[in-house]
């Protein structure tokens, strides 16, 4: 193609360097139309990279969420069997406390 461009400017020949600018105008054409298709290709890896880090936070944070509800699930549970073992003990001892009757018979 520009070897061609080349003869034909050499030789003054008028419709050979038409033909070789056509031609390159057809191959730079056809260029730019790659370059923008690449260009969508990389727009459209970069939206899905965002959205993946997006969902990874969001699923670190659903994780955080729950392991944090667990753990403020299970500090309630304990203090509920301590409360329940406090009050069971009291009840015992108030009931194996020897009385004065006790000490009568």
């Amino acid at each position: 193609m520009l070897k061609d461009l080349e003869i034909s400017l050499k030789s003054n020949d008028k419709a050979g360097v038409q033909d070789s600018l056509e031609e390159i105008d057809e191959a730079l054409a056809q260029v730019v139309l790659s370059r923008a298709k690449l260009g969508a290709r990389v727009s459209t890896i970069e939206k899905t990279f965002q959205t993946l880090q997006q969902a990874e936070i969001d699923a670190k944070l659903v994780r955080s969420q729950a392991e944090d509800v667990d753990t403020f699930e299970l500090v309630n549970n304990i203090n509920k069997a301590e409360n329940t073992l406090q009050a069971s003990l009291q009840t015992s001892s108030k009931l194996m406390q020897p009385s004065l009757l006790d000490f009568l018979r």
